[in-house]
């Protein structure tokens, strides 16, 4: 009997090889390109909805001479406006998924 125990247990890692299909590795994520720039803007308009508790904050600021609006999704900053806050600019080229995808986000820091 341990001859046995002993005997399967050598076969088990070359199971494979004897008709069962190995394990399928995921494909490899497609490629992205991005690059990021990190800046100040001064707090133009506040965007605050509280729910039961739960909140949402976003500030429009100008940023290269356009209005944009800058989320603030872990909620980390409590501005007015004429405040100064800390941007995340990021270019995130998704190309290679879906031609002319390319992202344009901006975020709280």
């Amino acid at each position: 009997m341990n001859e046995l125990v002993f005997t399967c247990l050598l076969l088990l890692p070359g199971a494979h090889l004897f008709g069962q299909t190995p394990p399928v590795k995921a494909p490899a994520a497609e490629a992205t390109s991005f690059r990021h720039e990190i800046c100040t803007a001064v707090v133009e308009k506040v965007f605050r909805v509280e729910d039961d508790g739960f909140v949402f904050n976003a500030y429009q600021v100008t940023w290269r001479g356009r209005a944009v609006i800058v989320e603030d999704a872990i909620h980390r900053t409590d501005a007015a406006e004429g405040d100064k806050i800390r941007l995340l600019v990021l270019w995130n080229d998704m190309s290679e998924r879906k031609p002319g995808m390319k992202l344009l986000h901006f975020s709280v820091l």
